[in-house]
């Protein structure tokens, strides 16, 4: 099984609201995915040198890629937000709840239902970026 990358509407809220980890991707403002590596930008395989786009992720041309795991420990471990995932009854999907860990108490409650046929991973993107949506904007 491999991690899923956030999507770039995910990886511009992330962004906004702090999240400058270093990742193997990275947006650009086009959409664009590349690869990020410490050799320098090869047009041939899209890929940018490291320190070129850590510059540029204090522009708004560039944008962390990370996995959705990574995402999500970071919301865990730096603003205390976890997302519980679940199998909705009667097999219609996966909901997600956000979990506020410091205060032990449930900001959104379970979402889904029959009109809402997530996977897992999107019902976690959906968490991600409700999540997000609850964090103060960085300045």
């Amino acid at each position: 099984m491999e991690d899923q990358l956030i999507s770039f509407e995910t990886a511009k809220l992330a962004k906004e609201k702090g999240f400058l980890l270093q990742t193997d991707r990275c947006y650009s403002t086009e959409r664009l995915l590349f690869e990020v590596h410490n050799k320098g930008y090869s047009p041939k395989s899209d890929t940018w040198d490291w320190l070129f786009v850590h510059k540029n992720y204090q522009t708004d041309l560039m944008f962390p890629a990370p996995t959705q795991s990574l995402l999500q420990r970071w919301l865990r471990e730096k603003h205390n937000f976890h997302i519980h995932i679940t199998l909705q009854q009667f097999g219609f999907g996966y909901m997600f709840a956000i979990i506020n860990i410091s205060e032990c108490y449930c900001v959104r409650n379970l979402t889904g239902g029959p009109n809402h046929k997530f996977t897992y991973e999107e019902a976690l993107e959906a968490g991600l970026q409700e999540t997000l949506k609850l964090i103060p904007k960085e300045i």
